[in-house]
């Protein structure tokens, strides 16, 4: 019962040390520390250098996101604003859909004429087009839920520095990266390198 009060205490301790954004980082990296290296971040000496609210993500800024993702996929960094103002995504689904059926139908046919030989090649191109054609699908998907309320709040937005123990080099190193929390703020769901 001791041990169970002091252990108690010292979370409690622990815990009243940071505020809210530092404990939900601590958490978020805890569990990818756990998970990859079977360690804690106390053995890593782990330590918040800072963590500054950069601004929120709006349902609206990921239907900009989508779509942006949509245009680089099916017309590259260099399209014309006239090709991005017309592209949809029923048009580039409808485009990816006939290219993988084309594929499959290639197979199918070198199947018939004994030469299965040739087929990993088009194999390989039909899932690339069916992977993206579920991607366009999704974005689709999400942008439309999105625009239903365009100014809803999806995530805040933290730039964070903070230095840790390499374990495998076991030397300090500094990150600067920013996270991004659930749409209720109160968990980090994904980290990206700052550029």
């Amino acid at each position: 019962m001791k041990k169970a009060i002091i252990f108690l205490m010292s979370l409690i301790f622990i815990s009243c040390g940071r505020n809210k954004e530092e404990q939900m980082l601590y958490d978020y990296q805890a569990i990818g520390v756990k998970k990859i290296f079977n360690t804690s971040l106390e053995e890593l000496d782990f330590k918040i250098n800072s963590i500054e609210e950069k601004g929120v993500v709006t349902s609206k800024d990921s239907i900009s996101y989508f779509k942006n993702k949509l245009i680089k996929l099916w017309l590259g960094q260099d399209a014309k604003q006239s090709e991005i103002d017309t592209l949809s995504y029923d048009y580039v689904i409808s485009k990816l859909d006939k290219t993988a059926k084309t594929y499959q139908e290639i197979i199918v046919l070198n199947i018939k004429a004994g030469k299965k030989y040739k087929n990993y090649d088009n194999k390989k191109k039909r899932d690339q087009y069916i992977d993206a054609t579920s991607d366009v699908k999704n974005w689709k998907s999400l942008s439309d839920i999105y625009s239903l309320n365009t100014d809803s709040i999806l995530s805040v937005k933290y730039a964070v520095n903070y230095s840790t123990v390499n374990p495998v080099m076991k030397v300090k190193q500094t990150f600067t990266k920013t996270y991004f929390t659930d749409a209720n703020q109160t968990k980090f769901i994904h980290e990206e390198e700052i550029e």
